[in-house]
């Protein structure tokens, strides 16, 4: 496990600087309270449910589930079944993945979302960004190159699990961070577009009179790599002087 990527994440937790990350962060209660026992019965789960938490607006979290919402609700009878199976606490988890079997729409991405919010102390998520930040920070655990799904998270978590524990957070927060971290490595990706419906012309406000411009908040400190000479924040930094995490 990796002290710069241990290090890193967590001067990114304290710094409170991504306000995205931040709501994240605060949303979790309402989440796992409103979701959380819907997925815990999901022999009784319905469409309506499952199709509000594909949406970013109600999940608050993940802003691609929705992408295959039409052909996973078109077979919600066989998505609700593979869930009853999938959240089975009497088999293990790897187990359950590998029998989930070819469900168009049904990725890792989906799966592990509900598993975290139907147990957050249990079960994190692993999808294409949490992968990422986890093999740039050094915080990837061995897998074999022949492992199934399911032997593949259950590594996956076991490093998630350890990584919360070394920070002293949770796993819906661990999440979060791995989003900010990719953001800090490529700003130009991961954006959240947060929208908010337009109020009714009788309801805006007249336009307030011109006030004095705010002071803009200091820049955050930064440095440049002496190895691949890019222009990164300082909590990008390794324990290397001179070197970003990256190219420690």
């Amino acid at each position: 496990m990796s002290a710069d990527g241990l290090a890193y994440l967590k001067r990114l937790l304290a710094s409170g600087q991504h306000n995205d990350v931040n709501q994240m962060i605060r949303d979790q209660r309402m989440v796992v309270d409103r979701f959380g026992p819907a997925f815990r019965n999901a022999e009784e789960l319905d469409e309506g449910t499952f199709s509000e938490f594909l949406q970013f607006e109600h999940n608050r979290h993940w802003w691609n589930l929705h992408r295959d919402e039409e052909q996973l609700t078109r077979h919600f009878d066989i998505v609700r079944a593979t869930l009853v199976e999938l959240l089975d606490e009497s088999r293990p988890i790897g187990d359950r993945i590998d029998s989930i079997g070819d469900l168009p729409g049904f990725t890792s991405d989906l799966y592990t979302a509900i598993l975290l919010v139907s147990d957050p102390h249990t079960y994190g998520v692993r999808s294409r960004i949490s992968d990422s930040a986890m093999q740039r920070l050094g915080l990837w655990p061995d897998v074999a190159d022949d492992a199934s799904e399911g032997e593949a998270y259950e590594a996956v978590n076991e490093m998630l699990r350890l990584v919360a524990d070394e920070l002293d957070t949770d796993l819906w927060t661990l999440d979060a961070l791995w989003w900010g971290a990719e953001k800090e490595h490529d700003p130009t990706k991961h954006f959240v577009v947060r929208r908010r419906a337009a109020k009714p012309a009788s309801q805006r406000r007249a336009p307030s009179k011109p006030t004095a411009r705010p002071k803009k908040k200091a820049e955050p400190e930064t440095f440049v790599c002496r190895n691949c000479f890019a222009t990164k924040p300082i909590r990008l930094s390794s324990d290397t002087p001179g070197l970003c995490i990256d190219c420690a």
